[in-house]
Parts: C-alpha cells; structure tokens; sequence
C-alpha cells in the first residue's frame, strides 16, 4: 500500500511539474501578394511550435527547425527595390507592389499611396497602426510567447504620426 502511495505521489507531482511545461500553438497564417501585373497569389505563411516524438519543433511557414524552446522572435525582411516594388524573401520569389497578410489576429498590409511625399509612396499598416520606409528596408520582428505571437515590431521603420 506504500509503494502504492508513493507511486501516486510521484506521478502526481510529475502531472503538475509537466502540465505547464509544454508550450505549443498553431497560427494559420495567409499572404495575398500582388504583382507589377495586377496577378495576385496568396500563399500560406504561419508560426507553429509543436511537440513532437523527436522534441520541440518551431515552423515559419514550410520550414521547420527543432528548438528547446520557444523562440523569442522571427523576422521578416521587407525591401525595397528601385523605391518602386518590394520583396519578402517568405513571400515571393520576385518583386510585388503590395500584399496583404493576416496571420492569426495580426493583420499587416502594405500599400502604396501614390498620392503622399513619402519614401517609395508606401504605407504598411501593421494592426492598424501606420509606418512608413525610412530606408530601403523594414524588418517585421514577430515576438513570441508560450501561446503564440506576443506582439509585433517594425523595426528600421518610421512611425505616423499623422491623421489616419
């Protein structure tokens, strides 16, 4: 009857030490991308951080790398081309004028305004709030958390500060 409590006790207190200890999400993640030609393709493009039989496994959109942990941020890099088209590496293989991506309840969105004095005449809207190019790049850091995305950051961008 001892052995019986002990071994009752122990799995007991491995359930608590573990219940929390597993990290995992899955976040649909998709890309509307347009080109110079007005073609537009959308591709699949989410985070995941799995337990699998080989160990923890981390996926931006089709690659996936083992890791020990949860990573504490990817990054996207958008660049500028000629100020007239971008490329994401993720996105496309070629430049695009524009895309839209909505990744779990992120919404990022780039666009030209052809209209506004601004550096290549784009606006990025990242969950409504609008930067602007500063320099020929942006990198969007996707910071995580044990549940998913935390927050997202777009760095070597210019807030604006004007009316939206």
């Amino acid at each position: 009857m001892q052995l019986i409590k002990k071994l009752a006790c122990a799995f007991g207190v491995l359930i608590l030490s573990t219940q929390g200890a597993f990290a995992e999400f899955n976040i649909p993640g998709k890309a509307t991308i347009v080109y110079p030609s007005g073609l537009e393709k959308t591709i699949d493009f989410g985070f995941s951080y799995e337990n699998t039989d080989e160990g923890t496994q981390f996926s931006a959109g089709p690659f996936s790398v083992p890791v020990a942990e949860v990573p504490e941020q990817y990054s996207i890099a958008l660049i500028l081309h000629q100020d007239e088209y971008v490329w994401v590496q993720e996105f496309a293989k070629g430049y695009f004028t524009s895309f839209v991506y909505q990744v779990g309840n992120n919404k990022i969105e780039l666009r030209k305004a052809p209209d506004r004095q601004i550096k290549a005449n784009y606006e990025l809207l990242v969950n409504g709030r609008m930067y602007l190019f500063d320099t020929n790049s942006i990198q969007l850091l996707f910071k995580f958390n044990d549940k998913g995305i935390d927050k997202i950051e777009a760095n070597g961008a210019i807030k604006n500060i004007g009316v939206q």
